[in-house]
This record gives C-alpha cells, structure tokens and sequence, in this order.
C-alpha cells in the first residue's frame, strides 16, 4: 500500500463538520438568469430588503455549520466593493452604492458563531481579456499553482469530496420553482453526508435580499426529519478483536433502522472494504467509509456484532440508529435534472 495521507486539522476540522449552507445571489437573481455574460446593468442590483440576518438564521436552522457565498460569479460582478473593478455593488443603486453584501454575511456569521466562506469564480466573463479565452486561462487563471514541477496534476493528496446541490431546481431564484421535497433532499443527504462527503446546501435569497419563505419551511421540515432520524443514537463499545475485525456492543438490545461507521481519518483513510456481520449474516457491506459512512438496514435486532475491515483499519466509532416505521422514505425522484447546459 502506498503511503497513508492524513488531513489536515483546517480539512478534518471542515469533515467533521458535515454540512454547510450556499448562498447563490447577484446580478442573475434580479434578471431571472442562471448564467449570464458580464453584460448586465449593475443598475438592476438593488434588494428592498437584504437581510444577511436572515440568511443566517436559516442557516443555523438547517444545522448548517458554515456559509459559502457567491461573492463573485461567473458573470464577474463583485458582491463587495472593489477597486479591482467597477462590475461591483458600488455601481448599483443598493445602499446608496455604498453596500458590501460579503461584509454584511460575515457579520451575521460571526454573531451566530459559524463559518463563513466564499466562492469567487476564475472565470470573469465581464474582465476585458475574456475576449480571448486561450490568453485569459493562459494569463489569468495561474494554473501552474496546481502542479508540482511537471505537466500533470499533483497526485497523491488528500482530498475530502463535497456535494454541491440546491435546495431549488436552479443555483438562483425564480418566482416560478419550488424546493425539493423532504424525501428528495433525505435521499440526498444520504448520499452525500453518509458516504463521508460534506453536503453543501445552496438557498438562494429572492429579489428582495431575503430567503423564499417556502424554502424556509422546507429547511424546518428536513431538520425536523433529521432529528427525527438520527436524534436517537446508541453508541457501541468496540474491541477489536484481532487485525480488520471489531466487536460492536450496543447498550440494550435494539431494533436498527441505520448504521454510522466512523473512521479515525486523522490517522489516515485506511479502509477500502467493510462489511457488518452479525452472527454469520452480512447486513450491510461497502467500500470506503472515511469520516462516516451511513447503511440502511433492512430489519436486524442487535445487540453485539462484527464490523470487518482491512486489516491496517482504525475504528472510532460506530453508532446505531433505531428504526422507525414513521420515518419519511429517501426518494431520488426519475428525470429530476436542472439544465447542464453552459452559454455560448
């Protein structure tokens, strides 16, 4: 086996956090756009009522532990005033021209003490040498600060996965869409959270500088279902009892509707196959498990069972879940797609 990499604290530290909420907004909120040019009037950039506060709250509310911002999209226009460009708040008539929107979110991020991060594209579809796309990636995007003295891209880094996924059909606001449903973002979480990925959760503020009311709902719907799911958590104790194989022992004897495996990544992601067994029968089995991983189980009552794994693995933790009848059914509705599709 090659050698084992280890995170970093920043990068175990953003794992363990699990989830963090986006916020897509700029000048494609108030034209109605997903994508646009870099040609639209800053003058169209003016919310009646931006309420980072807001913005915020429903991010504590989803459990979120940080905020990602669109402080600058593909468009090029600048959510803060900048004097790198006059593509900015500054241009429009928002707060008298004297706005700062990223200002405003990381304040709010700070009183409610979570993260705040932004998203600043490289691609500036407003920047005049965008004219010329082979010199703007050339000139611009400094892609030699992502090798390593040669041609090809580093390897062996330890890089933990993301999910990006609106709460919408679109990354920005339209009167006319609806967030999902609870079962389709259960199924989405499931998917990303519980094969060890961070899920990042974009709620796109509406044209008045405020988060849709109906996606708020929606946010207080899943949370509640979360709770619901994973509120009641039984911890194993666990021995491990010779080289890729651990004792699991519950408290009590339980009904198990979901299994979490916990990996001590800070040590390295060793695991490349586990599976649990109890007494003879394989419940559930996978690959990788890194910072967690979640099973569905089909029906078990347990007590004490195995957990096998490569034979170099390290365990931290292993948490049941109780199953539960009334618990919504993830569901990944068919032909459920946003357009892929990128402008000329």
């Amino acid at each position: 086996m090659s050698a084992v990499l280890r995170p970093t604290p920043a990068q175990l530290a953003w794992q363990r956090a699990g989830v963090g909420m986006f916020l897509h907004f700029g000048l494609n909120t108030f034209a109605g756009l997903e994508w646009s040019d870099g040609t639209l009037d800053p003058a169209i950039f003016d919310p009646t009522d931006l309420d980072a506060g807001q913005w915020v709250d429903t991010a504590v509310e989803l459990g979120a532990a940080y905020v990602v911002l669109t402080a600058k999209h593909h468009d090029g226009f600048c959510l803060w005033p900048t004097a790198t460009t006059d593509y900015s708040v500054a241009s429009s008539p928002w707060r008298g021209g004297h706005g700062d929107v990223v200002a405003e979110v990381a304040d709010a991020c700070r009183r409610r003490g979570i993260g705040f991060g932004v998203y600043l594209s490289p691609w500036d579809r407003h920047a005049p040498g965008y004219q010329d796309a082979a010199a703007y990636v050339t000139d611009r995007m400094a892609l030699n600060q992502y090798v390593t003295g040669s041609d090809q891209l580093a390897e062996n880094v330890y890089a933990p996965p993301e999910c990006d996924v609106s709460i919408r059909r679109g990354w920005f606001w339209h009167p006319d869409d609806a967030p999902k449903s609870v079962a389709h973002l259960m199924a989405i979480h499931l998917q990303s959270v519980g094969l060890g990925a961070n899920l990042l959760l974009n709620l796109p503020p509406d044209i008045s500088g405020r988060i849709d009311a109906a996606d708020v709902d929606r946010v207080r719907e899943f949370r509640a279902e979360l709770d619901r799911r994973f509120a009641r958590a039984a911890h194993a104790t666990l021995v491990q009892q010779e080289p890729g194989c651990w004792i699991a022992t519950l408290p009590e004897s339980t009904e198990v509707g979901q299994i979490e495996l916990r990996e001590a990544v800070e040590n390295g992601q060793r695991i490349t196959r586990h599976a649990v067994v109890d007494d003879g029968r394989e419940l559930v089995a996978g690959g990788t498990v890194g910072i967690r991983r979640i099973h569905q189980v089909a029906s078990a009552t347990l007590s004490s069972f195995e957990i096998r794994t490569d034979e170099d693995a390290e365990l931290n933790a292993v948490i049941v879940y109780p199953a539960d009848a009334t618990l919504i059914t993830p569901e990944l509705p068919d032909g459920y797609e946003a357009s892929t599709e990128p402008p000329e």
